[in-house]
This record gives structure tokens, C-alpha cells and sequence, in this order.
């Protein structure tokens, strides 16, 4: 799945479940943001992958400032989980030019003390889509997404489609019974698809800060990393005592529910 203006596109089905089931192929697709895709990945997102539902994790004035490329055919669900954090970092793995206070232009100012806690600051925001409210009512309207199966396929993405993307993905998979370090496996390859990207980005940090601890925490920013997503499941046993009651009681997303979506997906 190589696109020339889309890093972290892929079909997150084909996994099996602990009941010895698999995800359906061809029916769940994450990607970063299609605000640079031209007409014929389009195209090929409708026609190839028949993507028919769009869901972007973008704020609103990620949404504003970058509007996604339209994809014919489909339908748009804008549902913004609050991540300032991840809003920011998107922006570090971005080539195009931005209106708002690039991170090169904070470094090049000497203005850093905000990356000094980038790791911890990440995990903090994964904690957050378990914590708080709003957070965990965005998942429940992407999950309701999910049970229509007239939607089907359907892509979600945020801006760089690692963070909101990628609890996104992970719930799903969760819900659907796939191991959790299948699923972290899943959620790690962000690093793989953006591995040009990242090393892009770098390169030119590289080139303005030869500060060794500097670098580290902008890369931090850059990728996924296990302790990320461990600390939004930490956070779900701290809270619930387990997933299950997460998806039940903190998303509100019930057993019934939950069924239908294996039906829709499992085989």
C-alpha cells in the first residue's frame, strides 16, 4: 500500500483472535491525514480499497487549516478525542509548511524547555483517552461507526496516524478479541510506515541542535513507542480493573454491542 503523499496508510484486519477467529481483511483501514493526497490516490482509496466512510480524529482546527482531499463516494464522521500533545506532534511529521509555530522555529528561538517531558507527556495523553470523558465518549461515537455495516470499508485517521489512530485501532482490536501483543505489534508499525518521514524530520533537527538529549525527545515525538500504549492499558486496570469493563462501562459501549461487531468483523 505505497502512496506518494501518505505515510501511514494500512488494513489493520488479518489478525486472529484468542478464539481462534480472524479480522476481516479489506474492511479496516488507518492512515494519516489525506489533506495532500491528489486525485489519483483518491481514486485508489474509493475504487481499490472501497473505502466508504471516512472518520478523522483531526480537531477542528487541524481540520480547518488542512482540509482532507475528498474522497468520492464517501461519508465524513469528524470525531475529535482531545490531544493537544498529538496535535503538536503531527506537526513535527509534517514536510509542509504550517501556519502556526513549527517546532524548527521554537528550536531555532532556543525556546525547548516543551520537549524536555515529551515521553511523559505522551503517555499522558494515551491516559487521557481513558480518563477523560469527552475522550472516551469520541471512541463510543467511532465505535457506534463500526455497526453499520452498509459503512464498510472504513478508514480513520488522525494527522500523523499514530496517536488518536492508534488507541483508535487498538480498541477495535481489542474489542474483537485479538491478543494485546498482536495488537501492540500492530500499533508500533507506525514506525515502520513513517520510517521516511521520521528520519526526514531528524535530519533537520539534526542540522539546527547537536544536543544529544534534545534530539532524543524530539524523536520521542516523532514515533510510537510501547510505553505509550502501555500507558493507556495501565490506566485501564487502574481504573476498571480490565479492558472489558472499559469498553462496557468507561466507553459505554455494551455487550450487545460488542457481539454485533464481531459478527460484522470475525470469521
Amino acid at each position: 500500500m505505497t502512496f506518494k503523499n501518505i505515510s501511514n496508510f494500512r488494513d489493520f484486519g488479518g489478525y486472529q483472535t484468542k478464539e481462534g477467529q480472524t479480522v476481516k481483511t479489506g474492511c479496516l483501514f488507518r492512515s494519516d491525514a489525506l489533506c495532500y493526497i491528489d486525485h489519483e490516490e483518491a481514486e485508489i482509496i474509493a475504487e481499490k480499497y472501497h473505502v466508504k466512510t471516512i472518520i478523522d480524529f483531526r480537531s477542528v482546527v487541524e481540520r480547518e487549516s488542512e482540509p482532507d482531499k475528498l474522497v468520492k463516494g464517501t461519508m465524513v464522521f469528524a470525531i475529535a478525542p482531545e490531544a493537544k500533545l498529538a496535535e503538536f506532534a503531527s506537526e513535527a511529521t509534517d514536510q509542509k509548511a504550517q501556519k502556526r509555530k513549527s517546532s524548527v522555529e521554537l528550536i531555532k528561538e532556543g525556546k525547548t524547555d516543551q520537549f524536555l517531558t515529551i515521553s511523559e507527556d505522551m503517555q499522558r495523553m494515551m491516559q487521557s483517552f481513558v480518563t477523560n470523558e469527552k475522550n472516551r465518549a469520541a471512541f463510543r461515537r467511532m465505535l457506534e461507526v463500526y455497526l453499520n455495516p452498509e459503512n464498510y470499508a472504513i478508514l480513520q485517521h488522525c494527522r500523523g496516524g499514530k496517536d488518536r489512530t492508534g488507541f483508535g485501532a487498538a480498541l477495535i482490536l481489542g474489542i474483537l478479541g485479538v491478543p494485546k501483543e498482536v495488537i501492540m505489534k500492530d500499533y508500533l508499525l507506525s514506525n515502520v510506515y513513517n520510517a521516511q518521514v521520521i528520519e526526514k524530520k531528524m535530519t533537520m533537527y539534526r542540522s539546527i541542535t547537536q544536543d544529544k538529549k534534545l534530539l532524543e525527545n524530539l524523536l520521542d515525538m516523532l514515533v510510537v513507542k510501547e510505553n505509550y500504549l502501555n500507558a493507556a492499558y495501565d490506566e485501564i486496570d487502574h481504573e476498571y480493573g480490565g479492558f472489558d469493563r472499559f469498553v462496557s462501562e468507561g466507553v459505554g459501549f455494551n455487550l450487545e454491542q460488542q457481539e454485533k461487531l464481531k459478527r460484522i468483523l470475525l470469521v
